[in-house]
């Protein structure tokens, strides 16, 4: 913008020099002979200086409705600028994450007894959790998640939680329940 800027100012100050010109062309020009003489070039002077100023005035007018315009638009791009900073830091942030989240998957994936160990404090998480909040995310789980995490929680919580969660993914829930804990006593 700063290119701009300058471009800007060097047209304005060409201009204005080339609009002084003219007006102090008009102050000195004499008089013709034949045409009246001192009073003519008198009265030539005052015209050219109204008519003359009246253009700079009106270009001066323009340059400087141009130049607010060009520095809204200036305003405008620097806070789209600001603005794709911050998504760019988001995005940053969010690739960080995901990188993070891949790095632990890969973990879990070669390490079964990770695994293990993150089910077991996950399931410890749920069971603290108020059966509130922990129904509102298992309500949101895949069914096979939830069917590994409630057969190893206390039947305790198990039922707190699904107290709160949507009466026919209960059902489902407890049912598939019921067949896997037949399948173990067998």
């Amino acid at each position: 913008m700063t290119v701009l800027r300058s471009r800007f100012l060097l047209l304005f100050f060409s201009m204005f020099l080339i609009l002084g010109g003219w007006v102090q062309g008009a102050y000195t020009q004499e008089a013709e002979p034949g045409r009246g003489g001192a009073v003519e070039a008198n009265l030539f002077r005052q015209k050219g200086v109204s008519e003359e100023g009246k253009k700079t005035a009106e270009f001066l007018k323009v340059l400087e409705k141009r130049k607010q315009e060009l520095d809204e638009r200036e305003g405008a791009i620097r806070g789209e600028e600001e603005r794709l900073k911050l998504l760019q830091q988001d995005l940053q942030e969010m690739l960080k994450q995901s990188i993070q989240a891949r790095e632990g998957l890969e973990k879990l994936k070669t390490k079964p007894e990770a695994a293990e160990e993150t089910l077991g404090l996950l399931i410890k998480v749920y069971e603290i959790m108020p059966p509130e909040e922990a129904a509102v995310r298992i309500a949101k789980m895949d069914e096979r998640v939830v069917l590994g995490l409630m057969t190893r929680m206390k039947g305790r919580s198990v039922a707190k939680i699904l107290s709160f969660v949507e009466p026919s993914k209960a059902a489902r829930i407890s049912e598939k329940l019921a067949k896997k804990t037949r399948l173990v006593k067998d």
